[in-house]
C-alpha cells in the first residue's frame, strides 16, 4: 500500500450512517470486527460505527493497520485484493468489502 493512500485512509472521509444500510449479516462483521480491533489494538473495547475512521481509534497507525487487514484476513477466510484496501475510507466501506469477499 502506498504511503498516500495509506494516509488517505487513515484520515479519513466520515460518512452519515443513515447512508449504510444494517442488516443482521452487517451487524456480525461489526461486532467480529471490533474483537478484532480490541484484540490487534489491546483496547479494552472501541465502538464502531459506519464513518468510524482509522484516527477515530487510539492506536490504529500504520503498523497497527497493517496487523489489522492481515488479521482481518485469517479471521474471516479471505483474501483482499491489492486494490481493496487503499480505498477504504471508514469502517463502513471495510465492513462492506468484507461481506463482499466473504461471498467470493
Amino acid at each position: 500500500m502506498a504511503d498516500s493512500d495509506l494516509s488517505r485512509f487513515l484520515r479519513g472521509i466520515n460518512v452519515n450512517a443513515s447512508d449504510q444500510m444494517s442488516s443482521p449479516e452487517r451487524e456480525r462483521v461489526f461486532e467480529r470486527l471490533s474483537d478484532i480491533l480490541c484484540d490487534v489494538l489491546d483496547l479494552d473495547s472501541v465502538e464502531l460505527e459506519d464513518s468510524t475512521t482509522a484516527t477515530d481509534v487510539p492506536g490504529w497507525d500504520s503498523l497497527a493497520h497493517i496487523r489489522l487487514v492481515l488479521a482481518i484476513e485469517q479471521a474471516f477466510n479471505l483474501r483482499f485484493a491489492v486494490t481493496d484496501v487503499p480505498g477504504l475510507r471508514n469502517v463502513g466501506e471495510l465492513v462492506d468489502r468484507i461481506i463482499e469477499r466473504s461471498h467470493k
